[in-house]
């Protein structure tokens, strides 16, 4: 009996040498390793990504200008005289009904951040990379109180002075882009998101725009 203890005992120590010989070798875990608590991974990308969000809608650029549109209608009568004579008669010519308003207005620009989702931010440690949509425009408003009418013979309808605001309002957002507004408020909002994330504790920061 006390010979079989002894066979157990041998056995049981070189269990435990080979176990610790292993450990040392990191093929298996420790002792100190099994007992040991460890330290609980916490992915931070949804709690980053929602406190980008509630930024909302990132306005970045507004551009302020003033246009000058217009619109001219023939009456009936003139149109008759055109189509017998085929001659082609000057808008500015009697007859023709003229409207020429002086519009102002302005166009914002901006980075909806709303759409920011987790395949577009990578972060580890004190390093983060996050991808911005592109600005678009957000807005064009004209103000009533912003419309002078220049030119009006003869008679309009409120529908019809309502496309002309309609051509104005296009007009005002084709010349903001041509200006490269778009440009403008991408340059702005990596400005803006760099200093937001570099205030979050991150060292190093890399905003980019996916064109």
């Amino acid at each position: 009996m006390l010979r079989q203890f002894k066979n157990y005992l041998i056995f049981f120590v070189a269990v435990l040498a080979i176990w610790f010989l292993l450990g040392k070798m990191n093929i298996i875990p420790s002792f100190s390793n099994i007992f040991k608590s460890k330290s609980v991974k916490i992915d931070e990308t949804p709690i980053l990504i929602k406190e980008i969000k509630e930024l909302a809608e990132l306005t970045t650029i507004v551009s302020i200008d003033e246009v000058v549109v217009d619109s001219i209608n023939a009456n009936p009568a003139l149109l008759a005289i055109k189509s017998i004579t085929g001659l082609n008669l000057n808008p500015l010519s009697p007859g023709y009904d003229q409207l020429v308003l002086i519009c102002k207005g302005r166009v914002t620009a901006g980075t909806d951040l709303a759409v920011i989702g987790p395949p577009d931010i990578f972060h580890n440690k004190d390093s983060v990379s996050l991808g911005l949509p592109p600005a678009r425009i957000l807005e064009v408003i004209i103000n009533p109180s912003g419309v002078e009418t220049f030119i009006e013979n003869g008679d309009w309808t409120t529908a019809a002075f309502e496309k002309v605001k309609i051509k104005a309002r296009e007009k005002m957002q084709a010349r903001a882009i041509s200006e490269d507004i778009l440009g403008k408020a991408n340059a702005r909002a990596r400005l803006l998101m760099n200093n937001f994330l570099s205030q979050s504790g991150f060292t190093k920061v890399h905003v980019y725009t996916k064109y």
